[in-house]
């Protein structure tokens, strides 16, 4: 197992003309998501430069999983968003994701990596990789419980009371946990993938890897439910504080659970 510290000072991964190239490629990825109305102008720029930062510092793998997130994020926005616009839960005008929504999702993984790379600390790069995956797990179960569940009639509180209007902070369905879990187990299995691809080698097996962060994600979705029935509901926090606040508790599960495997 590799420090993540020296991992990063090696550079194994990236030569400069490849990091060019998938530079010039992320700006073009950047660019597409704007008419595609997946980002807005300011939030495909956010991405952009979370997206430099996580080349620069983690390499291709960890690049790879925030496009992934963003682009399986997208597939659930767009989904039967004319129904969702008639039925006013839809994000956005046309199912675009604001800077706010960016930076709630990638300063949790942004700030794993930063204190990685403090040497008082020095972790494995492997557990990095697991707590990193695990985060953005989140995110997308997140996103599909959000844009797939509030396409159901019956969401119930998910802290107990009974039915509540579809787009109901912390109101759940059974169809919403479901895309949950699918969403981020999707994700992970294509990031554990590009870990594989490019020597990221995550250190557990590779099924066990796969569930275990698509775990963490989804029990960090039920963690969100929670806040927003509490926090967001009481207007203590808004919507992409939660999000945030809750990757956070994710990336604390996923510590967890690597602690005791």
């Amino acid at each position: 197992m590799e420090p993540f510290l020296e991992a990063v000072l090696a550079g194994g991964l990236t030569g400069e003309v490849a990091l060019f190239i998938a530079g010039v490629l992320l700006a073009l990825l950047a660019v597409a998501a704007v008419p595609l109305h997946v980002l807005t102008w300011k939030g495909s720029a956010t991405a952009f430069l979370f997206g430099v930062f996580f080349l620069l510092v983690g390499g291709y793998p960890y690049l790879l999983l925030m496009v992934l997130f963003v682009a399986l994020g997208g597939i659930a926005t767009r989904y039967r968003l004319a129904e969702k616009r008639w039925r006013k839960v839809a994000e956005g005008i046309e199912g675009e994701r604001r800077a706010g929504n960016v930076l709630a999702h990638t300063i949790p993984g942004a700030a794993i990596l930063l204190v990685a790379l403090l040497p008082v600390w020095n972790p494995d790069a492997t557990f990095v990789a697991f707590v990193y995956t695990a985060a953005l797990a989140f995110g997308a179960a997140d996103t599909y419980a959000s844009e797939i569940g509030v396409l159901s009639p019956r969401p119930v509180n998910i802290l107990g009371g009974g039915e509540v209007p579809p787009g109901t902070d912390g109101g759940i369905t059974l169809l919403g946990e479901v895309a949950a879990f699918a969403g981020g187990f999707f994700l992970v299995l294509l990031g554990g993938l590009g870990f594989q691809l490019f020597d990221g080698v995550p250190g557990l097996k590779f099924l066990s890897w796969v569930l275990l962060a698509t775990l963490a994600g989804w029990v960090g979705c039920q963690f969100d439910s929670v806040l927003g029935a509490t926090l967001e509901r009481h207007d203590i926090l808004g919507k992409n504080g939660v999000n945030m606040l809750a990757m956070f508790g994710t990336l604390a599960l996923a510590f967890a659970i690597w602690s005791v495997v």
